[in-house]
């Protein structure tokens, strides 16, 4: 499709000013609603009507308001005109704007919402809850520490409830599906535990989304709590007084009419677009321009028409998480041009710039651009961006990025950053790099290769993603020769039901396990700790209790604080279901070494059995009271609310 001669384009001026794109939102042929830059914006009357009213109920309760759209359609412009409305009425706003680049990252998104939110803003919060948001947040150093993800969640709970309660607050997330799953984990955790709190939670999504409605909001809030606006396209007087405001110029009914049925309606595609008319179809009469098939080759060709050396700080920013100007100047290939190429970019409203950060004007604009850069210039990016930035996990993953074949260094160093994002309870950014670990694990380092793939498995089932533990571990089995590492893959496969295995041909494969588990002592005390539990719930309690007694032994021998756990809780449970009544020494010394159980799934947790035993016996009495004195409250009720809950054990009891 061309614009052809009779198709004139009417300038204000010489040159038309060029600028960010703010998308478009308010109906009609006059004026339009403004943004804080003072950038008018138009065609979306109805769903600023929604917003406000979103907004107005949140001192009544919790709310959850999610904008739909495809890129480019306007949901960026309508979710930042929603944060200043909730700023002018004094809400406490923690906001986020996550990019592509950063999905990778632990935490890195709840680092944004908490950015500026310090010890004055939640005074009673408990010691280990702020120690645990120091160090989420790179506050305080977490060398030694090993943080339960089920902590970190509360401690950020307990934080938004203490600013709550006194100030209407809102989560505003944009382009809410690359948060970074350790963050999304976090926020819906949270959402699932709002009861009366003002709190409200917006969040931008771009259809289309095979993954539903993002932090279940649907299911977490009841009835008219949760509501859904589908951000469409824009009428043609809208996009042309978008057009008129942000490029400074006239087009005319023929030009505009196609521009829009081109654009659908899109005003960041149709922006583009005009802008190729203004800078390239001058006079409008003899300079007939193609209107490109996609927006993806709009893009790339507004793009390459760039210097190589303004692209090359573009392709920094694209694949920085955060990037700054310092982090630029320090990665260039040219950093004698690189504050005029930024300079250049924010002038042609590519990026965007806030102090010393820097972010593009449109998500679009990083993916193709980082799209289009070939292999090898992608591969020498990443080695630049390695020795530049300071944090662990990134440092470790620009240089796996930043190279093609196995290197038994750099799955070192992705090995310890991966321990590292555990300890900090992130086991999904942790799984992802023990990935990268295994991918670079040279073939001849056998022995590093197995420690990395069980440490890999561990991290995606703690991360909920089963299957994949599950692939892995059947990887051990079928790869790794009889010994300790192949027995402890047949033992998580047992443990963490994932052995489609009737309960003798479970207990088989345990005992199996155990004759390849040889000197490993933890391991072997582990696997009879399962085989006990195993026997006992099936009701074979005489069976169980040689196991039992047999994990205790080896659990102590070994000195190992998770194989003592899990064995004593294993022989107090035994004991019981056994018929031979409660031991409050072994429940004490189970409890008092749940800690060493927190990087396990919580069906490892001393406080669930306790939580067990206690459903089993009733909670009556000065008893079960007494013998779970370590467990919360809630465990009583575990029948109830704390099998559709679990993780009430890990929260710290509200007043």
């Amino acid at each position: 499709m061309v614009i052809g001669d009779a198709d004139r384009v009417v300038r204000s001026g010489d040159r038309p000013s060029v600028m960010p794109m703010a998308l478009a939102t308010a109906d009609g042929e006059l004026g339009g609603e403004r943004q804080p830059m003072g950038t008018p914006i138009f065609g979306r009357d109805q769903e600023f009507a929604q917003l406000a009213a979103f907004l107005d109920a949140i001192p009544r309760g919790p709310r959850a308001l999610l904008l739909e759209g495809q890129a480019g359609v306007g949901k960026t412009t309508i979710w930042r005109w929603a944060v200043e409305r909730a700023r002018a009425a004094n809400y406490r706003v923690l906001s986020c704007r996550p990019a592509e680049a950063e999905t990778k990252y632990s935490y890195a998104a709840l680092g944004d919402l908490l950015d500026g939110v310090g010890e004055k803003d939640w005074p009673d919060l408990p010691a280990p809850q702020r120690r645990a948001l120091d160090i989420v947040l790179l506050r305080d150093d977490e060398q030694g520490v090993r943080l339960d993800p089920r902590a970190v969640a509360a401690a950020v709970l307990a934080s938004l409830r203490s600013l709550a309660r006194t100030t209407p607050t809102l989560v505003a997330v944009d382009d809410v599906q690359w948060l970074d799953p350790p963050s999304a984990r976090v926020l819906e955790f949270v959402v699932r535990r709002q009861q009366s709190e003002q709190i409200g939670v917006l969040a931008s999504l771009r259809t289309p989304n095979a993954v539903g409605v993002p932090l279940n909001l649907d299911r977490a809030l009841p009835g008219d709590a949760f509501s859904r606006i589908e951000v469409g396209p824009l009428n043609l007087g809208a996009l042309h007084h978008v057009l008129r405001a942000r490029l400074g110029a006239e087009f005319p009914r023929a030009v505009l009419i196609r521009l829009h049925e081109t654009s659908g309606g899109n005003p960041f595609y149709a922006l583009e677009m005009a802008r190729d008319l203004v800078e390239h179809g001058s006079d409008g009469h003899a300079n007939a321009v193609p209107i490109p098939r996609s927006l993806q080759e709009l893009v790339e060709r507004r793009l390459a028409r760039l210097p190589r050396h303004t692209q090359d700080v573009l392709l920094t920013v694209a694949a920085l998480s955060q990037p700054t100007r310092a982090l630029v100047h320090a990665a260039a290939a040219h950093p004698e041009t690189a504050e005029a190429d930024i300079q250049r970019s924010v002038q042609l409203g590519l990026i965007e710039t806030d102090a010393n950060a820097i972010r593009f004007s449109h998500p679009l604009l990083a993916s193709v651009h980082y799209s289009r850069a070939t292999p090898d210039q992608r591969r020498a990016l990443h080695s630049r961006l390695a020795a530049v930035v300071d944090d662990v996990e990134e440092r470790a993953r620009h240089l796996a990025l930043g190279t093609a074949e196995p290197d038994g260094k750099i799955a070192a160093t992705l090995e310890d950053a991966a321990g590292r994002a555990r300890s900090r309870g992130a086991p999904e950014a942790a799984a992802a790099l023990l990935d990268e670990a295994c991918r670079l694990t040279p073939q001849e380092d056998v022995t590093a290769r197995w420690n990395r793939i069980k440490e890999a498995a561990m991290c995606h089932y703690l991360a909920g993603d089963t299957d994949r533990a599950r692939m892995l571990w059947e990887e051990m089995e079928r790869s790794v020769p009889a010994g300790p590492a192949r027995a402890s893959a047949l033992w998580h496969l047992v443990e963490f039901r994932h052995a489609n295995l009737d309960p003798e041909e479970q207990i088989d494969a345990m005992l199996r396990a155990l004759d390849e588990a040889g000197d490993d002592l933890a391991l072997a005390s582990e696997i009879h700790h399962t085989i006990a539990l195993s026997l006992v719930w099936g009701g074979d309690a005489g069976r169980a209790q040689s196991h039992a007694e047999s994990a205790l032994r080896l659990a102590e021998a070994h000195g190992d604080p998770t194989a003592v756990a899990l064995a004593n809780t294993a022989a107090a449970v035994v004991r019981f279901l056994g018929g031979r009544g409660l031991s409050q020494d072994l429940i004490d010394r189970a409890i008092g070494l749940d800690w060493a159980t927190r990087e396990l799934p919580l069906e490892n947790s001393p406080r669930l059995m306790c939580g067990l035993i206690v459903a089993q016996i009733g909670g009556s009495g000065g008893g079960p009271q007494r013998l779970c004195r370590g467990a919360p409250a809630s465990a009583r009720g575990w029948s109830g609310s704390l099998a559709a809950d679990p993780l009430l054990l890990h929260e710290r009891p509200r007043a």
